[in-house]
């Protein structure tokens, strides 16, 4: 019977799962937080998006790499070799 009373003891006083259960948790907190966000500023976010494509899009449609960039800064810069 003493065998059965600490069996018993040892299931409820168990804590293998504790620290993946506390992850989960902070995961969910996290999560709703960040869906509450973006339903309250959902609109705000789209706007700057949108903006910075209108920004990009003035250059002319054009895209710009920085090798290429640096490429024509460094033959412009370099004494010609005859």
């Amino acid at each position: 019977m003493l065998n059965l009373y600490f069996k018993l003891r040892s299931l409820t006083s168990r804590q293998e799962g504790q620290g993946m259960v506390e992850y989960a948790l902070i995961l969910v907190l996290v999560s709703i937080v960040v869906i509450v966000i973006l339903l309250t500023m959902g609109n705000q976010i789209k706007n700057v998006f949108s903006n910075v494509v209108a920004a990009l899009a003035v250059g002319g449609g054009r895209s710009w790499s920085p090798s290429l960039q640096w490429r024509r800064s460094t033959r412009s810069n370099s004494p010609e070799v005859t």
